[in-house]
């Protein structure tokens, strides 16, 4: 299990106070995961993700089926509608096949 990007994810998204649910590249899993506040995921998924919170996808990331949160930042790979309430990040390496609607999209050069 390789932490190193998942170190600079925390980094990057880091806010005092708030709990972060951990899911690294070596997890894969299928049906529906919720969650509350902050996420940052780098494994494969096949199913639904549903939160009021913020996920980051990261570099490895594989996930097929849809997701609905706050906001998302993605560096891996959507095979997916995306619909998020607020923002939404596209990193320079980060692939979408599927519908995004967001009030706010960022997509790195």
């Amino acid at each position: 299990m390789n932490l190193n990007n998942i170190t600079s994810l925390v980094s990057e998204s880091s806010t005092p106070g708030t709990s972060k649910n951990i899911l690294t590249s070596d997890v894969e899993l299928t049906g529906t995961i919720k969650f509350d506040t902050e996420m940052i995921f780098d494994g494969k998924f096949d199913g639904e993700i549903i939160s009021e919170g913020t996920l980051t996808l990261g570099k490895n990331a594989v996930v097929k089926g849809e997701i609905r949160t706050k906001s998302v930042t993605i560096h891996g790979s959507v095979n997916g509608n995306v619909t998020v309430q607020e923002r939404c990040e596209l990193k320079s390496n980060a692939e979408l096949l599927g519908d995004l609607k967001a009030m706010r999209i960022i997509i790195e050069e």
